[in-house]
């Protein structure tokens, strides 16, 4: 037995009983992930997989405009605010401590 896997096993043998599922539900999902990084090096037949970031989507622009609505950004971020319950303390320049 190779010696980083032989330290690897020691040091999920020295967690508390509690914490093995977890080490256990990590390394399954580090096997999906080597197992889906195989597949598509597989389907390209390349010795390596281009990782570079995903581009943002953004078909979505435009799909609220049917609603005909004068918000702005800022105003439906203040919208946001009052939806989740959250108290904004609006401050004026008397308020500034100098």
């Amino acid at each position: 037995m190779s010696t980083a896997r032989q330290s690897s096993i020691e040091l999920v043998l020295q967690l508390p009983a509690e914490l093995h599922d977890e080490v256990r539900d990590f390394a399954e999902f580090l096997l999906q992930k080597r197992r889906r990084l195989d597949s598509q090096i597989a389907m390209t037949g390349a010795g390596t997989v281009d990782v570079a970031p995903r581009r943002l989507r953004q078909d979505w622009a435009g799909a609220l405009a049917h609603l005909e609505t004068t918000m702005n950004s800022v105003d439906l971020q203040h919208a946001a605010t009052d939806w989740m319950g959250i108290s904004v303390v609006k401050q004026t320049g008397d308020d500034v401590p100098r």
